[in-house]
């Protein structure tokens, strides 16, 4: 140290910024109290690397300690929630615009490619926290048009997995967009979602990716769910058959015992569909059956989005549960 400081210095930069690296890797395979306290560890050597690891001196392992701290921050946020939430996505999203300042397209195609897609990610979880429909539109298509930067590299990429995890998370900046739109704009966002998720299935199986295989699946029941709403007669009940399908498709790996919280969000949406169809015309032979199959869904949904776990959910299941039991008494349903 004494007799070259500046080499020393610059020895503990990457010392720093390596732990850093390591400990947010390392945090990725945990969960709870150690994954927090991991992430912070990592944050508190990757801010360490930066104080000697400037711009000016190294531009290009400044770009790669942004994106891991941007990392780092994304990961943390989804861990908070409020104002801590929204303070972590906003310095994971300067993290990542940071980086692109020096990893453009030009120098790195991968990794630019990389940080496009994550900061796609905040701009996703940013539309959660924003108030109002065209404020919530406009952080979607943000997050949209990073998603078709990351996807114009890694669709031709070797990596199966950074391939279905881009077209995946541009399905559901689509799909959130459509539910925000109406008319014409609305049914275009659908189908170019639905075009996406079927990529996604043409290029991943169940057996290699079963979260994002059932995920996939119940994002077209979704799609084909919000389509029924603008629909009528033999084309809504088709709608509602194939979003029930595909629903049952995801249940097959979203089971109660290995993931609880998809597991009862399918039986809601089951509900839902079932709901519809009792109120399908054309269909009066299987109207009480359909109350009483979306009566017994939302049970089942009840009995995971309890009032302390998931108030929310909870509150949602409810009002719709007592919507159904309405409609069959007004109908004088047996069942």
């Amino acid at each position: 140290r004494e007799r070259d400081p500046a080499a020393w210095a610059d020895a503990q930069s990457r010392l720093q910024s390596r732990l850093g690296y390591a400990l947010f890797r390392h945090a990725e395979r945990t969960a709870g109290d150690v994954r927090a306290q991991l992430l912070l560890a990592a944050e508190k050597a990757l801010r360490s690397a930066l104080e000697v690891c400037t711009r000016e001196r190294d531009e290009t392992g400044w770009a790669n300690v942004q994106h891991n701290l941007g990392n780092v921050f994304l990961r943390q946020a989804v861990m908070t929630e409020g104002d801590q939430f929204l303070r972590l996505l906003q310095e994971a999203e300067a993290s990542y615009r940071s980086a692109l300042e020096v990893c453009t397209r030009e120098r790195d195609e991968t990794g630019w490619a990389n940080v496009q897609h994550n900061l796609g990610a905040v701009q996703l979880e940013q539309a959660n926290l924003v108030d109002g429909a065209q404020a919530k539109v406009g952080r979607l298509r943000a997050a949209e048009v990073a998603f078709r930067a990351a996807q114009e590299v890694r669709v031709s990429g070797r990596d199966p997995v950074d391939r279905a995890s881009t077209q995946h998370a541009l399905g559901q900046a689509l799909k959130r967009q459509a539910g925000l739109a109406s008319g014409m704009e609305r049914l275009r966002l659908s189908y170019a979602a639905e075009e996406i998720y079927l990529d996604v299935l043409e290029n991943s199986t169940r057996e290699l990716f079963p979260r994002e295989w059932a995920s996939t699946h119940r994002n077209l029941a979704d799609l084909y769910l919000m389509r029924s709403s603008d629909t009528h007669g033999r084309e809504r009940v088709d709608l509602l058959g194939t979003a029930e399908r595909r629903y049952r498709i995801a249940q097959e790996v979203f089971t109660r015992e290995h993931f609880p919280y998809e597991w009862a969000d399918v039986q809601f949406s089951l509900a839902v569909v079932n709901a519809r169809l009792a109120g399908s015309p054309g269909r009066p032979e299987g109207t009480c059956a359909d109350l009483g199959a979306a009566q017994r869904y939302l049970e089942q949904a009840l009995t995971v989005y309890t009032s302390e776990t998931f108030p929310a959910n909870h509150e949602r299941a409810v009002a719709v549960r007592d919507a159904v039991e309405k409609a069959k008494r007004e109908r004088g349903c047996t069942e």
